[in-house]
């Protein structure tokens, strides 16, 4: 049999290396992690920098955020920010891991820039578009645009420099620190000064503190060659004479000029304004109980302030009033999230926490759980936006089929862990130790399996009404197995069909034949423990399996991957316990990860091309751009050789369509591979009539570069 094989290249460029750009933080509403730098280059877009390389754009005036990620190998902070052309929006981004960044479109792309003995960043500066300084604990200098750097300060192996500010090409003045940790531990600093563009330094005055273990200043700033101002310890220190002297003239620390005379500070103390570079100022109104971190300055009226755990607050007016961005309808650990359609989602946390939206994820509200009368919730169902099932600790099945108001209950003699129930009105549910099973949508429940002694039910999962499978853990006392138990009758007869090798925690089918389920091996050596995380699938009824998916964790855990939903048009996603997110579009042959948060995920859900995942602290993220690759049959006629034909667009953002022709009933198979060689997706892999084709691929997990695609014809 003759095989025909056809291969063409594709050339993908992305705007972005956040593979998912489009997830959207739902509650908190906005930033979930402490904020450390925030910068706005209009009233519209601007950027908050956050612990664990946790950064997120707005492009709304910071009425949504969205995660904007630069490298995720690096654990970084962006210590440093510095916009110096508001019309070339030029960025340029350090940070603790001694990287440097640049954008010049306001960050739709960036390039990495190499500084010589790499340190943490604390603070950039640029006079002009060629002329900068980086200070990394040494002092370093650009004149082409940050191509290359030189060092500035040939005394900075006698302290740190913190950072340094330059009033021309000639006259410039930097911060220094040196850490004594002789008890009692100090900080000396030193404000040194150059006036031939860095070649020479002196030193015009020297912060002796003999009982103090300041940390180092913050921010430093010169209007002309005599009056600066720096902030250190949460003060703010005046000189008049280039450095000579200081004197504390404000006791709050973070500033931010606008002009050579306008300025505002924030600490913890409150917020002011000086409108003669700091001889005065003007206390002003206030956001209480909150403690910032830094300040962002876009005119006299736009002000941004942000702080730990994501309090973000902003004034319109200078001051006068402040509008709090961040809020949170619950900040319980969400166990379950459920979308019945795609403006209608619940939550369900512990201590009777549901929460609803009816807008998508825009806007949530909590329900009165005051209904359930004492009855402590422990599973959750909801069919649609009216007809809800709860589980309860007092041994009840709650049903409500108007949004709530009133209330049917079935007494069971058992606390019931998870509901199903089908549009049929055919639905099941699990204890520890039995399955039950209703006909009429939860009125009555009868129960259809019961199991004793040392075995008890962990997790189920139905598929359709017929089909079922459980995991069952028995427990002896020389060991502990897990086995999948089944049906294929709708529940009147199960049957073992497959024993666990490793530790599961769910499982879940797209259908009666494909399905996913987790495992996990834990290991040690010399008191050292890691745990190898895998994920199975099965594509003939649970009979055997297959990995496809593995993750190493260098604790003793027994679970990572948490929730997983699965389509049948070979999608599944995933979450697990460290903040991530898993994709694939090829039914599990590769893998796309993204790390979203640093805290723990429970749950996911998706309607249509919208996916929601919830977790730990209230935390609920929504992504509407995860779209697998659809085939579309352009024509029928019987071509006269088989052809695969150029993508278009080419080269693309986030997806382009392939087309190609086939001459006579054929098992087709069209597959992407990298410039290694490497199989990356498989689009298409089944028998198809002569005709012509297009399928849309979805290259939006995939890093920018040059791929192959190529059609295998039998």
């Amino acid at each position: 049999m003759k095989k025909i094989f056809l291969t063409f290249f594709i050339i993908i460029i992305f705007i972005s290396n956040f593979s998912f750009s489009q997830w959207v933080w739902q509650n908190p509403y906005n930033i979930p992690n402490n904020i450390n730098v925030i910068k706005f280059i209009n009233s519209n877009t601007g950027w908050c920098f956050c612990n664990y390389a946790k950064n997120y754009k707005t492009t709304n005036g910071g009425n949504n955020w969205v995660p904007y990620l630069f490298d995720s190998t690096y654990e970084t902070s962006y210590a440093a920010v510095y916009k110096f052309d508001s019309l070339n929006t030029t960025i340029w981004l350090g940070t603790t891991a001694g990287i440097l960044v640049k954008s010049t479109n306001s960050g739709i792309n960036w390039s990495y820039k190499t500084i010589p003995n790499p340190n943490s960043i604390t603070h950039i500066y640029f006079l002009n578009s060629n002329t900068g300084y980086v200070t990394a604990k040494y002092l370093l200098k650009t004149t082409n645009g940050g191509n290359n750097w030189v060092f500035s300060d040939s005394a900075s192996y006698l302290y740190d420099i913190y950072s340094s500010y330059f009033i021309n090409n000639n006259t410039g003045w930097e911060i220094a620190y040196k850490y004594v940790f002789i008890p009692p531990p100090t900080t000396d600093l030193y404000i040194n000064r150059t006036t031939n563009a860095g070649n020479n330094w002196v030193n015009t005055f020297h912060f002796n503190n003999s009982n103090n273990f300041y940390t180092p200043p913050l921010n430093i700033i010169f209007k002309d060659s005599l009056n600066g101002l720096i902030n250190f310890n949460n003060n703010v220190y005046q000189t008049t004479n280039s450095g000579v002297n200081w004197t504390n003239v404000y006791g709050i620390g973070n500033f931010e000029f606008i002009n050579n005379n306008t300025g505002f500070v924030a600490g913890n103390n409150g917020f002011a304004k000086t409108t003669n570079f700091g001889f005065n100022w003007i206390a002003k109104n206030y956001y209480p109980d909150f403690n910032p971190n830094c300040i962002n300055v876009i005119d006299t009226s736009n002000i941004f302030i942000g702080g730990n755990n994501g309090v973000l607050v902003k004034t319109s007016n200078s001051g006068f009033n402040w509008s709090l961005f961040q809020n949170s309808v619950s900040s319980k650990n969400i166990k379950n999230i459920t979308a019945v359609d795609t403006l209608n989602l619940f939550c369900f946390a512990p201590d009777n926490v549901i929460i609803k939206t009816t807008n998508g994820g825009y806007n949530w509200s909590c329900l009165d759980t005051n209904l359930f009368a004492g009855n402590i919730i422990i599973s959750s169902f909801f069919l649609n936006s009216n007809t809800w099932w709860f589980g309860t600790n007092n041994k009840k099945i709650l049903k409500t089929s108007n949004s709530g108001t009133s209330w049917l209950v079935s007494n069971l003699n058992v606390n019931i862990k998870e509901i199903k129930i089908f549009d049929s009105g055919i639905g099941y549910a699990i204890s520890d130790s039995c399955i039950f099973k209703t006909t009429n949508s939860g009125i009555n429940w009868t129960n259809i399996y019961q199991i004793f002694g040392n075995r008890f039910l962990i997790n189920f999962n139905f598929p359709n009404t017929i089909t079922g499978y459980c995991i069952i853990r028995e427990e002896y006392s020389t060991a502990t197995y897990y086995k999948i138990l089944n049906t294929i009758d709708g529940g009147s007869n199960w049957s073992y069909i497959y024993t666990y090798s490793n530790l599961p925690n769910f499982i879940s089918f797209i259908n009666e034949n494909t399905g996913y389920s987790d495992g996990n091996e834990i290991h040690g050596f010399q008191g050292n423990f890691y745990t190898y995380h895998i994920l199975y699938k099965t594509t003939n009824s649970g009979l055997n399996w297959n990995s496809v998916l593995n993750y190493t964790e260098n604790i003793a855990s027994n679970e990572l991957y948490e929730s997983i939903i699965c389509t049948n048009n070979n999608c599944v996603y995933l979450v697990d316990k460290i903040g991530g997110f898993w994709a694939s579009t090829n039914g599990g042959t590769t893998w796309q990860n993204t790390n979203l948060t640093n805290t723990r995920f429970n749950s996911i859900t998706s309607f249509g091309k919208n996916i929601w995942v919830a977790g730990d602290y209230g935390k609920l993220l929504k992504c509407n751009n995860i779209i697998p690759s659809t085939i579309r049959n352009i024509n029928s006629d019987v071509p006269k050789d088989y052809l695969l034909y150029q993508n278009f667009p080419n080269p693309f953002n986030l997806s382009t369509n392939i087309r190609y022709q086939i001459t006579k009933n054929s098992f087709i198979n069209l597959k992407v591979f990298d410039i290694l060689g490497k199989e990356i997706q498989s689009m298409v892999n089944d028998k198809q009539k002569p005709g012509t084709y297009e399928v849309n691929f979805i290259g939006s997990n995939l890093a920018s570069g040059i791929y192959y695609y190529s059609l295998f014809a039998d």
